[in-house]
C-alpha cells in the first residue's frame, strides 16, 4: 500500500506540473483576447483553487485567498450564474488548506442564495455541507448540524449521493 501511495503522488504531482502551467497561460491569454468574463472567471477560479490545493509553507495564504475573491469578482460582474456558483464553491472549499474562514462562510452564505434564487437545488446542497463544515471548523457547532441536516435531508430528496456521503 506504501508503495502505491507513493506512486499515486508522483502520478498526482505530474498531472498538476502539466495544468498548472496551462491554467496560467490560459489566464493571460483570456485577458489579452477579451474573452466572456465567465470564461476569464472560471480559469481563474480553477487556478486558484489548485494554487490553494497545492498549497506548501511558503505560500502567502492572503495571495490564494485574494485570487479566489478576484475569480468570485469577476464571475458576479459576468452576471452568468454557473460561474458565480462555481467561483463561490472554490472560495468555500479552500477553506480546507488556505485556513480563509471568513470568505469561505461569506461564499457559502452566497452560494446558498444565489442557488436557491436560481432554482439549483443540488448546488444549493453542495453549499449547505460546504457551510457546515466551515461553521464546525470556527467552532459553531450548532450551525453545522443544521445546515448538514438540511443538505443531507436535500441530498435524500434529489438523489444526490455526493451531498448525502458529504453531508
Amino acid at each position: 500500500a506504501a508503495s502505491l501511495q507513493g506512486r499515486f503522488f508522483e502520478f498526482e504531482r505530474g498531472l498538476f506540473a502539466e495544468l498548472l502551467p496551462r491554467l496560467r497561460l490560459a489566464v493571460g491569454l483570456l485577458d489579452r483576447t477579451g474573452a466572456p468574463l465567465a470564461d476569464q472567471a472560471q480559469v481563474r477560479g480553477w487556478l486558484a483553487l489548485l494554487d490553494a490545493e497545492r498549497r506548501t509553507s511558503a505560500d502567502d495564504p492572503a495571495r490564494l485567498e485574494k485570487a479566489l475573491l478576484d475569480a468570485a469578482d469577476v464571475a458576479r460582474a459576468s452576471g452568468d450564474t454557473d460561474a458565480r456558483l462555481r467561483t463561490l464553491m472554490f472560495v468555500a472549499l479552500a477553506a480546507r488548506t488556505v485556513h480563509n474562514f471568513d470568505s469561505a462562510t461569506a461564499g457559502a452564505r452566497e452560494g446558498i442564495a444565489v442557488a436557491e434564487a436560481a432554482d439549483r437545488v443540488a448546488w444549493l446542497g453542495r453549499f449547505e455541507v460546504e457551510a457546515a463544515m466551515v461553521a464546525q471548523k470556527v467552532g459553531d457547532d450548532e450551525r453545522a448540524v443544521e445546515l448538514a441536516r438540511q443538505a443531507l435531508l436535500r441530498g435524500h430528496e434529489i438523489g444526490d449521493p455526493r451531498t448525502v456521503v458529504r453531508a
